[in-house]
């Protein structure tokens, strides 16, 4: 309906995000503003410091099927942190594969990134 998801929305929800998993993927279909200082300091460490454990990010477009095999690759990692980013970093690495230079691939799988709380 026209509405973006903003740092001071997150701050203000209710919900719990503590065992939530958070991925944020650009697109094109709004265009970025910024209204607040909160929003300033991004979505993912906003949602770090409201207890999600990591954001899984992109700063490309990307396409369903990446999304998906992603989303689902993190839905099955274990808990803690290392084994999510290894979960990450094989996923990328896998979805990677299709492309024929190492120029491309690091293209690709450089544009993806997953931060971590405490």
């Amino acid at each position: 309906d026209g509405q973006c998801l903003t740092g001071m929305d997150i701050v203000s929800s209710a919900h719990d995000f503590r065992a939530s998993q958070v991925f944020l993927f650009s697109c094109h279909s709004m265009p970025q503003r910024i209204s607040s200082a909160q929003d300033q300091l991004g979505l993912a460490g906003t949602f770090l410091n409201r207890g999600v454990a990591c954001v899984g990010a992109s700063l490309w477009e990307c396409d369903v099927a990446e999304f998906t095999a992603l989303a689902e690759a993190m839905q099955q990692a274990p808990d803690d942190l290392e084994s999510v980013a290894q979960v990450w970093s094989n996923k990328l690495r896998e979805l990677s594969q299709e492309f024929t230079t190492p120029l491309q691939r690091f293209a690709f799988v450089g544009c993806f990134m997953l931060y971590a709380g405490d």
